[in-house]
């Protein structure tokens, strides 16, 4: 039996293969193709950066008006949600005033 410390040149190694890539093409093999979920990778450089707001009540609404689909380009949105103190429901008023 040998030290473990020890540091002889005649030391027998195990080699291990690592199985996990082969185990995932096999069990890729084995779906059915339209049963596969599709990844669609994402380019987070051609995605606008979040306007942002040093005001916390502006920037929620900022926020909420854009996942809505609204653009601040040029920050036209950020000065009508800043004139109305961030409140979406005067802003949405501005845009489309109800007839009466």
């Amino acid at each position: 039996m040998s030290d473990l410390g020890s540091s002889s040149k005649d030391e027998d190694w195990t080699m291990i293969k690592d199985t996990t890539e082969e185990s995932t093409s096999k069990k890729e093999e084995n779906q059915d193709p339209a049963a596969a979920s599709v990844e669609i990778p994402i380019n987070k450089e051609s995605e606008p950066s979040a306007p942002s707001h040093p005001d916390p009540k502006i920037q929620v609404a900022l926020e909420a008006m854009t996942s809505m689909g609204f653009k601040n380009e040029g920050g036209w949105l950020t000065t009508l949600l800043e004139a109305k103190n961030g409140d979406i429901a005067k802003v949405l008023d501005i845009l489309q005033p109800v007839k009466k």
